[in-house]
């Protein structure tokens, strides 16, 4: 008999004592992996190895730490988080077995706009991201070069680290700077950098400098140096954020159309308490 029923202290106890023979189930071989799993995990595991080594080149590379390899990092790191949603997906794709063709289809589609939408809402993450802590060589990528007038005071705009410690390359901001750009005169601010000031008589500040400008701010030629390739990030428009709700609408497809099933409860099922009416 599979059910018994024990009656103690008026209580009526029914639960399925022994459950389907589990004796074997341990030495019946396991089924080997798809091609599609096992091609997720190699996918994963380079995806995993090229997000650490994108993280260490944003973090370690460019300016005085070394080459420019930044705009490498930032790369890897914008395409391997896609990259590694992908491997996942398709590494737990099991759909009920009448459903393969429709979660296929319909969990398809939805992963490739979340995967794209994914991409590019990360992608201007980064060029904000770029804009925001590099300007220098965003400007020096994507600005037009003039000559700037500079006014007769400038102020000392020390750079402070996330440490405390201040920084020995200080930018002289020279406000009310103006310039002409299809014979329209501008005026802003423009950045300078110690090689503007550093002259021959001494320091001081020059009556004028090339400089690259965007809108009404500038950096001069020589603060901004050669111009690492992250600055290339800086380009990426700011709409492409909206990729980012949409890769939520790609999710939500993905998860409603069956790609994966729960998987049933193993035999056996606890004993439940029943009352004797």
């Amino acid at each position: 008999m599979d059910d018994e029923r024990f009656v103690a202290g008026g209580e009526a106890l029914e639960g399925e004592v022994l459950g389907p023979s589990t004796r074997g189930a341990k030495d019946k071989p396991k089924e080997p992996a798809s091609a599609g799993s096992a091609l997720a995990g190699c996918g994963l595991v380079s995806a995993a190895i090229a997000l650490i080594v994108g993280f260490f080149m944003v973090l370690c590379t460019g300016g005085s730490a070394g080459p420019g390899h930044s705009g490498i990092g930032l790369g890897l790191l914008v395409l391997g988080i896609p990259v590694v949603v992908l491997c996942v997906a398709v590494g737990i794709f099991e759909p009920a077995p009448g459903m393969r063709l429709r979660a296929g289809l319909l969990g398809g589609a939805g992963l490739l706009v979340a995967v794209l939408s994914l991409t590019a809402g990360l992608a201007a993450l980064g060029g904000q991201a770029v804009r925001w802590i590099d300007p220098a060589d965003y400007t020096g990528r994507y600005g037009t070069r003039v000559t700037a007038s500079m006014p007769e005071k400038c102020e000392n705009d020390t750079h402070v680290y996330t440490s405390g410690a201040k920084g020995a390359d200080a930018d002289i901001v020279c406000e009310r700077s103006t310039w002409q750009l299809d014979g329209k005169q501008y005026q802003g601010t423009i950045i300078l950098g110690w090689d503007d000031v550093d002259q021959k008589t001494g320091f001081g500040i020059p009556e004028s400098a090339e400089a690259y400008v965007i809108g009404d701010k500038g950096y001069s030629v020589a603060r901004v140096g050669r111009v690492e390739n992250v600055g290339r990030w800086g380009g990426v428009p700011l709409w492409w954020l909206l990729g980012l709700p949409v890769a939520a609408l790609g999710f939500l497809l993905l998860a409603r159309s069956g790609w994966t099933v729960p998987k049933p409860k193993p035999a056996g099922a606890p004993l439940k308490k029943r009352s004797p009416h």
